[in-house]
């Protein structure tokens, strides 16, 4: 029996990757599922093992796997339902990540997997696994503007995530992080993945902030593009995240899986356009004075921004 195509959702992180995948995620011929990062690795035994070196290596990078196999296959997110997803996991430790990935989709068809992991656009090669797993799939790339982006990710951690990505600017002697650096390297590797590897009927860029203000109008617009149902009923339950079974937090072993701002308050509220930020202006996250780099602002342009 084939599968349906499932759909995958890359941007860098702090981009609506959570709200838009969560919207999505309760169309009625959609499955959504928290971040599973599965494809950061070849099998499942590695993404358990990932050394402290690796700016990923945090374990909650396993919540969303933990969480996805309890309420698929054991009906519930209790302990007890993630310790039987560990098991189902350890039984699979050897397994390609292409076949685990199988597994979930055969088992919520005939409804659509859709995952998002922002983490794989850290990661070229971890694009190409789950394309090369699923060739038929279909791509949503979604975009924000550059300065709420990088304020976004300051915000979280202390500017832990820029910081790890190496979104350092050395000048005059210093090294100072600037996270612009990391919102054009993540969105190159997206937009050199796609053009390289990928048919262009089968991905399709989104500006986040315009689907955040028009959800009726872009969502209509992404289901006839997916293929799935663009009625009244169908846009109205992705104005509903907060019903699917990932948007709150996990029990204590399996905690995430999702951003945790939207997992404390998954409502979706429909947003009034807002006059973005100018290209060229200073940024509030340096005391210098500086503006946004040339080659960030031409991407940010090649955007619609």
């Amino acid at each position: 029996m084939s599968l349906p195509p499932p759909i995958f959702l890359i941007a860098p992180p702090r981009s609506f990757t959570t709200l838009v995948s969560g919207m999505l995620g309760v169309h009625p011929d959609v499955y959504g599922v928290p971040e599973l990062t599965i494809f950061y690795r070849e099998t499942l035994s590695e993404l358990w093992t990932l050394g402290r070196a690796d700016t990923s290596s945090d374990t909650r990078m396993r919540h969303g796997i933990l969480r996805a196999v309890a309420e698929i296959f054991f009906g519930e997110q209790t302990d007890a339902a993630i310790a039987g997803a560990e098991r189902w996991c350890a039984r699979r430790q050897d397994w390609h990540v292409r076949d685990v990935f199988t597994e979930l989709r055969a088992a919520v068809a005939p409804l659509r997997l859709l995952e998002k992991s922002p983490d794989y656009t850290l990661k070229p090669e971890a694009m190409l696994r789950f394309f090369e797993s699923c060739p038929d799939c279909k791509i949503i790339f979604l975009t924000r503007h550059p300065v709420g982006q990088c304020k976004s990710t300051l915000s979280i951690n202390d500017g832990a995530y820029p910081f790890n990505c190496n979104s350092f600017a050395f000048e005059n002697g210093q090294a100072i992080l600037d996270p612009q650096i990391a919102w054009h390297d993540m969105n190159v590797n997206v937009l050199n993945f796609l053009e390289t590897h990928v048919p262009k009927d089968q991905y399709l860029r989104v500006m986040g902030e315009a689907l955040l203000a028009d959800p009726e109008g872009e969502l209509k617009n992404l289901c006839r593009w997916l293929g799935i149902r663009d009625d009244e009923d169908a846009i109205e339950q992705m104005k509903h995240p907060e019903r699917s079974p990932f948007a709150n937090f996990g029990p204590i072993s399996a905690l995430f899986g999702n951003d945790p701002n939207f997992q404390r308050n998954p409502h979706f509220k429909k947003q009034r356009a807002r006059t973005l930020p100018p290209l060229d202006g200073p940024l509030p996250w340096r005391k210098d004075g500086a503006t946004l780099y040339p080659e960030v602002r031409a991407l940010a342009e090649e955007f619609g921004y």
